[in-house]
């Protein structure tokens, strides 16, 4: 068991990213859980998980005695996603910081599902998902940016959301309401030291990598 989980990684079953920067991700975290199938990926990148979680079936055999120093954790409830069953047990390791990775890319409906997780769901530590493209984070109150001129960045939530601020963006909003969601798409930054503010509701951010 590992008892220095400040900061979390989590590797879910989708589309594993590149060699380099999972090993980047690797190397940031204190603890790394993978969800169900994401112990696959593990598998396949010399990763040793501290947590193994999920079902398991989504496992080998094999697997179990690969991570044999690993914690396998089963939850066989099937309303419950994979990666919400590693979000919560999250909680019990009270980090500060979780990253998921291993979320897009190999059915639309678990991306789906994923980003719905994200946006819905409230936690306690900040969560960012990181794929090789880009990063995606929610926003729920006030987020100050700090990225390049003209560096794009989407904004999207399938919720109402209230009070939407974009300061220091090509397409600025002032405190504007969207009750039936908001569809931000390929908006850009203005200024260096930018902002997104909401006064209800929540936001999914999407910035690629610089």
């Amino acid at each position: 068991m590992n008892n220095n989980c400040n900061s979390i990684l989590i590797i879910a079953n989708g589309q594993a990213p590149k060699k380099h920067l999972l090993q980047n991700l690797t190397k940031k975290a204190n603890c790394i859980i993978a969800a169900d199938g994401g112990s696959n990926i593990c598998y396949s990148h010399n990763i040793y998980p501290d947590y193994i979680i999920g079902d398991f079936d989504s496992i080998d055999n094999k697997l179990k005695k690969h991570f044999r120093d690993a914690e396998f954790i089963y939850r066989p409830d099937q309303d419950e996603h994979d990666l919400l069953k590693a979000l919560k047990f999250c909680e019990t390791l009270k980090p500060k910081t979780v990253v998921v990775t291993a979320t897009f890319g190999k059915r639309i409906d678990h991306t789906l599902s994923n980003l719905f997780i994200l946006q819905k769901q409230k936690f306690k530590f900040s969560i960012e998902f990181i794929a090789d493209y880009g990063k995606v984070f929610i926003i729920t109150k006030k987020s100050n940016l700090k990225l390049p001129i003209s560096h794009p960045i989407s904004l999207i939530s399938f919720a109402p959301v209230f009070g939407i601020t974009l300061k220091g963006f090509k397409y600025p909003l002032n405190n504007k309401n969207f009750p039936k969601g908001f569809n931000g798409v390929s908006n850009e930054i203005s200024e260096i030291h930018s902002a997104i503010s909401v006064t209800k509701g929540s936001l999914i951010a999407f910035i690629p990598h610089e």
